[in-house]
């Protein structure tokens, strides 16, 4: 008897049981029992896993139920995907955990508008993201498969570049309706594996390499109008040890530039890493619709006098809720809870010690125990990335690397003669904020320069909506370095984070750095702070 069977036998038993005891105590109370609840259509969609079953809700109200186990060890893999549209949620029948043939797994979709179930073949699917307004993709060995659910048939293969460590597949970590990340494993030595991200466009054109980087725990994306508005985080593990370990989060953009943001408040009392025992881990991330980043981090400490790695952690701070502000995280909530998310500007969902709750002006209501994992539709914000930035091609600019004021001239200043250097506005998009709080957005925007041959710090300049300079800021006068590049730039709540990387000559000394830009009668700098250590020095 395969294990379908007998966990499908083993279900419907529970039910039995459960319709037998309400019979009884309606005989005993003379009590009839109350009909279940009508889903209410309004309220936003959400949905739980537990060892046993999916479970589609709205509100307090079951919208439909999926028989299947779950791996309560495996509680972020990709079991699950929801579309980007909302209207769609897959999971795969599971197979391999019913120790059937992987020649029988099914994708099962949910339609969360009506509730209506289907079932698609998908032989060999292992795992799934969504992509596209109603599709996901489905990771089979070698390949995938892209299912459009708003159009009835089997999927269609999707090439994407094959990975160069043969044995070793992609995982996704997540994705927008315009772009996948994911995590590959290669060979990097006899015995040696790293693992690397990649992008990829939902049709595997474009794919982007990442870099190398350790072992990702979890990932996040936050989609919007354009490719360029996808943006994605995700937290690694460094883990040398059981007791000793360490995360980090990083950001990334479409375009593929990355950087680490600041998790050292989350850090135990005396944690170094890599000198002390002790570590941090993040168990979750997620984006809010105005591109706020949370997280739930958990730290502890090594008591040295156990005799072994597991029975050394030390719990210093049960799973609590941080939010990113700028570069830093800062904690945010310090009840302890493993996974939120913000159903509507009423209402939130949150899982803790496997309860899940839903939150409602001010109050709370228990939903259910032994859950795993939550989910909720893709976060979209209406948003763009993009600035306004017409005009800016001809904008003035102040003086820079000692050259006179004046104005751009297809995005360079004119007069200047080859020998004695040049004043350009740099590839980064520019950046529209509202920094001075007068509801119009300004531009930031990233100018290099030189000065006889050399390249000296780049500068930010702002502008207004109709492109007059309101201030500057060269990062050269933040940090001492011959140079200095803009890696990243990001607006949110007022002011606009930077993140830069400042070195000597024949990239000696590099450092990396983060700041915020704010108004306060003209453009100040706070919150500068170095990110990680000095290379090359």
């Amino acid at each position: 008897m395969s294990l379908r069977k007998v966990f499908l036998l083993a279900l419907v038993a529970c039910v039995v049981a459960a319709v037998v005891t309400v019979l009884v105590l309606r005989k005993d109370n003379g009590v009839t029992a109350e009909p279940p609840k009508a889903a209410d259509t309004t309220a936003p969609a959400y949905a739980y896993t537990t060892e046993r079953e999916f479970v589609l809700m709205r509100g307090e109200s079951v919208v439909m139920k999926v028989a299947r186990p779950f791996d309560r060890d495996l509680p972020n893999t990709h079991q699950v995907a929801w579309t980007v549209s909302g209207n769609y949620v897959a999971l795969l029948a599971g197979a391999a955990l019913l120790q059937e043939p992987p020649e029988t797994e099914e994708l099962i979709t949910v339609d969360t508008r009506t509730g209506e179930q289907q079932r698609r073949r998908c032989p060999r699917c292992s795992e799934l993201t969504a992509v596209g307004r109603d599709g996901v993709l489905a990771a089979i060995p070698g390949g995938h498969i892209r299912f459009d659910l708003d159009i009835p048939g089997d999927g269609a293969p999707v090439s994407l570049s094959a990975p160069p460590s043969k044995g070793y597949s992609r995982t996704f970590l997540a994705s927008t309706e315009h772009l996948v990340l994911t995590q590959q494993t290669i060979q990097v030595g006899a015995s040696a594996f790293s693992d690397r991200l990649e992008l990829f466009r939902p049709d595997g054109a474009n794919g982007r390499n990442l870099g190398f980087f350790e072992s990702a725990m979890s990932a996040a994306a936050v989609g919007g109008p354009a490719e360029s508005d996808s943006s994605f985080a995700v937290a690694v593990s460094h883990s040398p040890g059981l007791c000793f370990n360490a995360s980090s989060v990083f950001l990334i953009t479409a375009d593929g530039k990355s950087r680490e943001t600041n998790l050292s408040a989350a850090e135990p009392p005396g944690f170094v890493p890599n000198e002390t025992g002790g570590g941090i881990a993040v168990h979750d991330l997620w984006w809010d619709t105005d591109r706020g980043l949370h997280a739930s981090v958990s730290s502890w400490t090594c008591d040295e006098s156990k005799p072994d790695e597991a029975t050394k952690k030390v719990l210093r701070g049960p799973a609590r809720l941080w939010r990113l502000d700028g570069s830093k995280w800062v904690q945010e909530d310090t009840t302890p809870t493993t996974f939120v998310r913000r159903l509507d500007q009423r209402s939130m969902v949150s899982l803790r010690e496997k309860k899940l709750e839903i939150a409602e002006d001010g109050g709370r209501k228990a939903i259910a125990e032994g859950v795993i994992s939550l989910y909720t539709a893709p976060v979209l914000s209406q948003t763009s990335k993009s600035a306004r930035t017409v005009g800016l091609d001809s904008a003035p600019v102040p003086s820079l690397c000692e050259h006179p004021a004046g104005k751009l001239v297809e995005g360079s200043l004119p007069g200047i003669p080859e020998i004695d250097g040049y004043v350009a506005l740099e590839d980064d998009p520019a950046l529209a904020q509202d920094l001075t709080g007068d509801g119009k957005a300004e531009i930031v925007a990233v100018f290099g320069c030189s000065q006889g041959g050399v390249n000296w710090p780049e500068s930010l300049v702002v502008y207004t909506p109709d492109i007059q300079v309101i201030g500057s800021v060269n990062l050269g006068d933040l940090v001492p370095a011959e140079h200095s590049e803009v890696d990243w730039l990001e607006s949110r709540d007022g002011h606009v984070s930077v993140s830069w990387k400042s070195y000597e000559g024949a990239g000696q000394c590099e450092q990396r750095w983060t700041a915020v830009l704010e108004w306060n009668g003209s453009i100040r700098v706070r919150n500068l702070a170095k990110v990680g250590l000095a290379q090359n020095c």
